[in-house]
């Protein structure tokens, strides 16, 4: 499964280096943002119009907890160990409903690149 893929991609070199605060504000900031905010209501509309099943809102719950505590072990708690448990939750949303953009495939091809999405994907 993809998100089992990405987990594994995820590694402590993801973090080497890494100017948390300027990280954060590039998140917080456009292209990013008004993207990552486009793409979440897109999934929640699409929660709506075609049903998001129990099962489903559970499975979000712990592709969500197992990153958090995977970015959690290779690096520590940080409010960027949330937006990447965020991500992941959004990327399994999209899986589950058959949602694609090119944004979302820049998302996920950032993580699979071993690297802390930011900026204009």
């Amino acid at each position: 499964m993809l998100i089992d893929k990405l987990l594994d991609s995820m590694t402590s070199e993801m973090f080497v280096n890494l100017d948390i605060d300027k990280i954060l504000k590039e998140r917080d900031s456009d292209p990013f943002d008004s993207n990552w905010t486009k793409t979440y209501k897109d999934i929640e509309r699409l929660k709506i119009e075609k049903g998001y099943s129990d099962e489903q809102i559970e499975g979000n719950d712990i592709c969500r907890k197992k990153t958090f505590f995977k970015a959690c072990d290779v690096y520590s708690y940080t409010e960027l160990t949330g937006y990447i448990s965020d991500d992941f939750g959004l990327i399994y949303d999209s899986i589950q409903l058959d949602y694609k953009s090119p944004w979302l495939e820049k998302l996920i091809a950032c993580y699979l690149e071993n690297r802390v999405p930011t900026g204009d994907l």
